[in-house]
């Protein structure tokens, strides 16, 4: 699961310089999107990242 960090400072500032990830647009030959890759930094003080159990599975 991941959730915004509210309690980073609020002069923290996603920028050019201080991304939190990146998206990659799949598109084919024609430019019709295909589909889309997410990276995103779990070490950003901008995310908090928990790992969780999804229900239903043991």
């Amino acid at each position: 699961m991941l959730k915004n960090n509210l309690s980073v400072e609020s002069e923290t500032k996603i920028s050019p310089d201080n991304p939190i990830g990146e998206m990659t647009l799949i598109l084919d030959a024609n430019f019709n999107f295909i589909d889309e890759n997410w990276s995103l930094d779990i070490d950003s003080p901008l995310i908090t990242a928990k790992l969780e159990k999804e229900e239903g599975i043991d």
